[in-house]
């Protein structure tokens, strides 16, 4: 479903898996410490830092690292804002291809401590992935504001509203689905509705580029807007950054990812230490059975917000066997996609839960060592699943506070079951067993991406991915409680609910139309939760306005009828439940 609108040039990393290197023999990593390019990574980029995470920096006393042919590297130690660690970052590039040897020196604890370890850069050429057509901002179906001429999102269609549903807004990112060029001109971007349909607040992408992945979560305390922007390949990857908005819709922080990779579109997610955890896609080359082969090795780091530091980072090359993928190896140039990680959750103890779509198999993995600690699901599951417990292709793992495992299920592309699903999976001792199923009364069969959200009150919101639908269910997944559905040709990568209040930095919107006589106020304000009341001011000029009427809000925009011999200036106050006011709109003069 990925489209871009001009060639990407992608770097290629020639990742040759030496043994020693691949087994990381010879390491030995001071204790407490995590490093990262992890022993043994076979395609580590050629201007990745050295990450040390686990000590103080004033404990780090020395990093010497040595290319095999580029010789002794000098660089900075840069400290974490989190004081857990710091990243030596070399002042000049490795070599191509070439094995980078380590040496730590650690002061922890009063005692001098030294460590050593190994990892492969790989060589490089430039390549161009061939593009899908330019991103549409085309929909079916889009709202239309006299306030607000400029925003023309998607009109969502509530197809079932009962009791029972959860508090809170949906929170969607509306893209264009594949093959779809209907002839009405709309927005994609983040874009929050009420479960009502109206629209909350609607931020549409800048030109060629789309929106992934929006949702709310705690940076700083407080609650944020996140998601992920930028350029799509034909490979369903993405190649641009995180943004991270406050309750006043103010961007206070853009991620990017580290040691010369772009942010992937399939996760971001902060962690209780507000450090970032976002995917990557590298296409990098291999020598496999006698020959060359591309292959899109699908990367985890972690990201230092306030320094943009690389606090950690993996890689499924390395970790994960080939053999494991359920994607067969394509004869053509395209590159292999073996992996595909679409989710990271970080859990209590700070290991990593990993979705891998093309292995079929979820992931819990040591954030210390980078080992595989388990697989659920997939060739080589740690698990025995029940027959109805199975799942393909999946999205969107979490585990739950009971420890239960809930995700999308897919089960397409290419088809492997009946229909896609939302599940709720229990672990006990070595066995998988099927606790809860959310099924499409439609029996939808997504071919990418979808959402599974455990809500507060133990409702479960699903997101269909490419089907345009998002469902809520009971508690006990018996009852469908909520459905909404895009226009034609709509459809979100994942979907959201949260309580939500923002508070907009921006005035509120004000149009004025006289027409046959009567004068009529449209007001809005793009992002405000919590206006009650609008109060309308009017007057024949602008500086002698006097109250002229109050309305209730109706939706995104409120249409106000005035009295007669009212105007033709006009303002608004937007007022909350209490009568306080909220904002103020400029004065506009009817037309």
């Amino acid at each position: 479903m990925a489209r871009v609108g001009r060639p990407l040039a992608i770097l290629i990393i020639a990742a040759a898996l030496a043994p020693g290197v691949a087994r990381a023999s010879g390491a030995r990593v001071v204790a407490g410490v995590t490093v990262s390019p992890q022993p043994g990574t076979p395609d580590a980029s050629p201007t990745t830092q050295i990450s040390l995470l686990g000590a103080a920096p004033a404990n780090i006393l020395a990093v010497r690292a040595r290319g095999a042919r580029s010789g002794v590297h000098g660089g900075v130690l840069r400290a974490y804002s989190s004081g857990d660690g710091a990243s030596f970052v070399p002042r000049r590039r490795f070599a191509q291809g070439e094995v980078v040897s380590v040496r730590v020196t650690t002061n922890i604890g009063g005692q001098r401590r030294h460590g050593f370890f190994r990892f492969r850069t790989g060589g490089h050429a430039n390549i161009v992935l061939r593009p899908g057509p330019a991103p549409p901002s085309t929909i079916h179906g889009t709202h239309r504001y006299v306030s607000r001429p400029d925003l023309r999102p998607p009109a969502m269609q509530i197809t079932a509203r009962r009791a029972g549903r959860a508090p809170g807004d949906l929170f969607v990112s509306p893209v264009l689905a594949p093959g779809h060029d209907p002839p009405v001109r709309g927005q994609v971007g983040p874009t929050i509705f009420d479960d009502q349909g109206d629209l909350v607040w609607v931020s549409p992408s800048p030109r060629g580029l789309e929106a992934f992945n929006f949702r709310v979560q705690d940076y700083r305390g407080a609650p944020a807007l996140t998601w992920w922007q930028g350029r799509l390949s034909f490979l369903g990857i993405g190649f641009g950054e995180d943004v991270i908005a406050d309750s006043s819709y103010n961007i206070v922080a853009r991620v990017r990812a580290g040691n010369g990779y772009h942010a992937d579109l399939h996760e971001f997610t902060i962690d209780r230490r507000d450090s970032a955890w976002v995917t990557i896609y590298v296409p990098v080359l291999i020598h496999r059975r006698g020959r060359r082969v591309a292959v899109l090795d699908s990367i985890v780091q972690r990201i230092d917000i306030p320094t943009g530091l690389v606090m950690f980072e993996w890689h499924s090359l390395g970790h994960i066997p080939l053999s494991e993928s359920h994607v067969k190896q394509p004869n053509g140039p395209q590159p292999w996609d073996p992996f595909h990680v679409n989710s990271i959750e970080v859990d209590q103890s700070g290991n990593l839960l990993l979705s891998n779509r093309n292995t079929w198999a979820v992931y819990k993995v040591s954030a210390r060592t980078g080992g595989i600690l388990w697989r659920l699901g997939g060739r080589r599951s740690s698990f025995r699943l029940s027959r109805h417990a199975r799942f393909a292709w999946q999205h969107d793992a979490h585990q739950q506070a009971d420890g239960a495992i809930t995700l999308f299920d897919d089960e397409a592309a290419p088809r492997a079951g009946h229909e896609s699903r939302g599940l709720t999976l229990r672990l006990s001792g070595r066995r998988a067993r099927l606790v809860r199923s959310y099924i499409n009364r439609r029996h939808l069969l997504a071919g990418s991406q979808g959402s599974m959200q455990l809500l507060p009150n133990g409702n479960a919101l699903v997101g269909w991915g490419a089907k345009p639908y998002l469902s809520e269910y009971s508690a006990d997944s018996r009852h469908l409680l909520f459905e909404a559905r895009f226009p034609r040709g709509g459809e979100s990568y994942r979907a959201y609910k949260f309580p939500w209040v923002g508070r907009p930095a921006t005035a509120p919107a004000l149009a004025a139309r006289l027409r046959g006589g009567k004068l009529t106020a449209h007001a809005s304000w793009n992002g405000a939760t919590e206006v009650a009341t609008w109060r309308v001011f009017a007057g024949p000029v602008p500086d002698a306005l006097s109250p002229a009427a109050v309305a209730a809000r109706t939706g995104f925009e409120t249409a106000i009828e005035l009295p007669g011999g009212s105007g033709p200036y006009v303002q608004v106050q937007a007022l909350d439940a209490a009568g306080q006011v909220l904002g103020t709109s400029s004065t506009v003069k009817a037309k």
